[in-house]
């Protein structure tokens, strides 16, 4: 019920890992908050991909996310896993970095 689903968000959001979610409109839709650590910012949420991820992100979220797959963050020296979540209803991006 709702209480699991609020237990799963505290979770996530204090895996060690920066996580993002990004809508198919490519619109931050969820970070947890070493996403917000990495890159020094409390207000990604609502804010488009393009604006604050890698360009090679964004290139990857501009053709879609159709398989899992890794792309290197440059900047960051970090690899970046892009995985596809959610069907024909309902469907987002998740990122996490290495």
């Amino acid at each position: 019920g709702s209480r699991s689903l609020l237990l799963a968000q505290r979770v996530l959001n204090k895996v060690p890992i920066p996580v993002f979610g990004i809508s198919e409109e490519k619109i931050i839709v969820m970070a947890n908050e070493a996403a917000h650590q990495l890159l020094g910012r409390e207000d990604l949420v609502g804010n488009f991909a393009d604006e604050l991820l890698s360009e090679s992100i964004c290139h990857a979220l501009d053709r879609g996310v159709f398989k899992n797959e890794s792309i290197e963050w440059l900047s960051l020296n970090k690899t970046a896993s892009l995985i596809p979540i959610g069907d024909n209803d309902l469907k987002c991006t998740c990122i996490t970095l290495a």
